[in-house]
C-alpha cells in the first residue's frame, strides 16, 4: 500500500525493489493507494489517472506488479476497501508492504491512521511488513 503525493510522486519506490526481489518474479502483487474524493466522475477520472501514472512507472521499471487505485471520502476507509478487494479470483494478496511514514509522532492523523491499517490488516488475517527506511 502506497502513496502518491499531488505532484504524481510514489512516496516509496524502492518498496517494488524490495517486491521483487521478495517474488522472484512469481505471485501476485498489487500497489494499492486511495485518493480522498467524492463519488463523482472527476474523482474517478483522478484514479485512473493516477492507476495510468502508476502503470507507467512499473513498466518503465520491468516491475510486474497491478495497480490498483480507489476514490473514498475518508482515507480509513479506501484502506479497508484495498484490502478487501484485492485479488484476481481466488488469488489473494496475503502480505501488505507498508513504508513507514517519516514524522508520524507529530502528525496525529497519520498516526492514527497508520494504526487502523494494522489493526484491519490483522483482522483480515494478513500479513504485515513495515519498512522503515
Amino acid at each position: 500500500m502506497g502513496y502518491i503525493n499531488e505532484k504524481g510522486k510514489i512516496s516509496s519506490p524502492g518498496i517494488f525493489k524490495l517486491l521483487h526481489q521478495l517474488r522472484k518474479g512469481t505471485g501476485l502483487a498489487i500497489y494499492g493507494c486511495v485518493i480522498k474524493g467524492d463519488y463523482s466522475p472527476v474523482s474517478y477520472e483522478e484514479a485512473r489517472k493516477k492507476e495510468s501514472e502508476l502503470d507507467v512507472f512499473m513498466k518503465k521499471n520491468k516491475y510486474n506488479v497491478f495497480s490498483k487505485v480507489v476514490v473514498s471520502q475518508i482515507i480509513e476507509n479506501g484502506m479497508v476497501f484495498l484490502i478487501q478487494s484485492s485479488g484476481l479470483g481466488g488469488l489473494e494478496p496475503n502480505t501488505i508492504l507498508l513504508s513507514w511514514h517519516n514524522q508520524w509522532e507529530n502528525d496525529e492523523l497519520k498516526s492514527t491512521r497508520f494504526v487502523y491499517l494494522i489493526k484491519h490488516s490483522h483482522s483480515f488475517g494478513h500479513l504485515l511488513t513495515i519498512l522503515k527506511p
